[in-house]
């Protein structure tokens, strides 16, 4: 039995999830500017919502390029594969720009911080233990966010989630994008 021989799909993977990194660093970066400017909770949750649908199309595209690239189809597997690769260059590469960006504005975190606390604040629709809760934690994530091990926890916690949207989207890719 011959092997089967499996094209790079490398190229594929990093020119979209670095694409996608920098989109949804600057994505991000807008929407927390608005945040800033004006701490609304509905435009603090609904703008989570479109960053990260938005993200989990970067499996999508990379499979489109990888079968384009090489004219054969590849399996719903490997579709997978393509799309959590390209998960894990989105969100690493999104925290290296954010954490590069933060360098330049150092008081960026604590003016989030500040939005985030002032939009749960006016709410009316968090109880008040709920919303003290809720403030509590905002301080505390900050605090622990900041270091390495903070940081690698929430990189570990967007790998999961992205890593699963985009292996989705890698599957619908290999699905849609036969020869």
């Amino acid at each position: 039995m011959e092997p089967i021989k499996h094209n790079n799909y490398w190229n594929a993977v990093l020119k979209w999830g670095l694409i996608f990194a920098a989109a949804d660093t600057f994505l991000t970066l807008i929407v927390n500017f608005l945040l800033i400017s004006s701490p609304s909770l509905m435009a603090l949750f609904f703008s989570g919502i479109i960053v990260c649908l938005f993200i989990a199309f970067g499996g999508l595209f990379a499979v489109r390029q990888h079968v384009s690239d090489h004219g054969t189809n590849i399996t719903i597997g490997r579709g997978a594969l393509i799309g959590f690769l390209t998960a894990c260059i989105i969100v690493v590469g999104s925290q290296i720009f954010s954490e590069i960006y933060f360098l330049i504005d150092s008081t960026f975190l604590q003016r989030l911080t500040e939005a985030q606390i002032a939009a749960y604040e006016n709410s009316e629709f968090i109880p008040n233990e709920t919303r003290q809760a809720m403030i509590d934690a905002t301080y505390s994530q900050m605090q622990s966010g900041r270091s390495f091990l903070g940081i690698i926890w929430s990189m570990l916690g967007g790998l999961v989630f992205t890593g699963a949207l985009n292996a989705l989207t890698g599957m619908l890719a290999a699905n849609i994008y036969k020869n």
